[in-house]
């Protein structure tokens, strides 16, 4: 028997297999990009930190159209969706019977690394370090600075556990390694912020994100971005931007003219460089507008490479959509000639029938004879 549950009452968390409930606390801290208070998920026994993400079912870029298909959406275009579960016995007030849930909310647990917490923390330095030449980061050590983070509330940071702030927490530790030079001296562990190290870490994940790049991103959200339906002549004209010798990326080859590729496929190059792309918009949504500034100015060639190949798709594109219309109104001219001089021949034909038929009634509407003043009666006229 199933029991329906109300389902403002529940929600439904996916969490990475392995992970069991009971080791498991939400604690509020700041989002490093919205700056808004948000709960994450924290598990106590290996300090790891898990972010919640709402599943949201209409619009899945890894979902084929096949299955799309199948989705059941509301007026509202809302999916419909139900969960049935059939031992629900770690729910409260549970009687033992199966629970549906109509439309719950479901939230996916992804791992979180707590160096955009640290990133957040830094900003400002970040910033100072960027507009003001004669500032300098400090050099701190390892005490002095995890005391200054665990008291922190204006990030919230005050809400993790006393655990966390250990500096055998393997987590914390390999977070501020990520980003700071690390000197040992005296038995002592010294941290200072590194700026090269940032930009360096976030170049690895952006190389790693771009070389595994799903394909269903790349199909639905990216390529039909980059393609577009050409005449030939335009595609003669469309030649990817060749960089000047100095900024030629070593790991790649010259762009090729787009007339030597198929008329469905993509330049190779630029189909990298739009990963890299969307792979630093992904970045993004966790990172200050400075660090995004700082990541593409480490990709400039390329994302200009990219940006002048979706300029002159977009020329062609115009130049297309011009020609249409013209071919369009060129054609609307041609029907209305032709429905005017249909007209036209149709006017002249009514009149070349009028005009017959007129003569036709002259021919029979002759005017009669008068009694012996015919032809015949001429003939057989007695001669005198």
């Amino acid at each position: 028997m199933l029991n329906p549950i109300d389902p403002s009452t529940l929600k439904v968390i996916i969490l990475p297999r392995g992970q069991e409930q009971d080791d498991l606390t939400s604690i509020e801290l700041i989002h490093p990009r919205t700056l808004k208070p948000i709960f994450f998920l924290y598990n106590n026994k290996n300090n790891e930190i898990y972010e919640l993400k709402n599943f949201n079912f209409t619009k899945n870029p890894h979902m084929s159209n096949t299955n799309s298909k199948k989705i059941v959406m509301t007026r509202n275009g809302e999916i419909i969706k139900s969960l049935l579960f059939d031992k629900p016995d770690n729910f409260k007030n549970s009687d033992g019977n199966g629970l549906i849930v109509e439309n719950p909310d479901i939230l996916l647990a992804t791992r979180f690394n707590f160096v955009y917490m640290l990133l957040l923390y830094y900003e400002k330095q970040l910033e100072s370090l960027e507009n003001d030449s004669s500032f300098r980061l400090r050099l701190l050590n390892s005490d002095d600075l995890i005391e200054i983070l665990e008291k922190n509330s204006a990030f919230k940071f005050n809400n993790f556990p006393n655990s966390f702030w250990s500096i055998e927490n393997s987590i914390l530790m390999n977070a501020l390694n990520l980003i700071h030079d690390k000197i040992e001296e005296n038995d002592e562990i010294y941290f200072r912020l590194n700026e090269t190290k940032i930009i360096d870490m976030f170049d690895d994940k952006i190389n790693k994100l771009s070389q595994s790049f799903p394909i269903s991103i790349l199909q639905k959200l990216i390529n039909p971005k980059l393609s577009a339906p050409m005449t030939i002549q335009q595609k003669e004209l469309l030649v990817l931007p060749t960089p000047p010798a100095s900024k030629i990326p070593s790991e790649s080859s010259t762009p090729k003219n787009i007339e030597t590729i198929p008329s469905d496929q993509i330049p190779a190059d630029i189909i990298e460089y739009a990963k890299i792309n969307h792979s630093i918009n992904i970045l993004a949504s966790y990172l200050s507008p400075l660090l995004v500034i700082k990541l593409r100015k480490k990709y400039d060639t390329k994302l200009t490479m990219l940006a002048q190949y979706k300029k002159q798709l977009d020329n062609m594109n115009e130049m297309r959509e011009i020609a249409q219309n013209n071919l369009n109104a060129l054609n609307e001219n041609l029907h209305a000639e032709q429905e005017n001089s249909k007209k036209r021949n149709n006017k002249n034909n009514n009149n070349n029938s009028t005009s017959n038929n007129f003569n036709k009634k002259r021919k029979i509407l002759k005017k009669p004879v008068a009694p012996g003043k015919g032809a015949l009666d001429n003939f057989f006229k007695a001669k005198k």
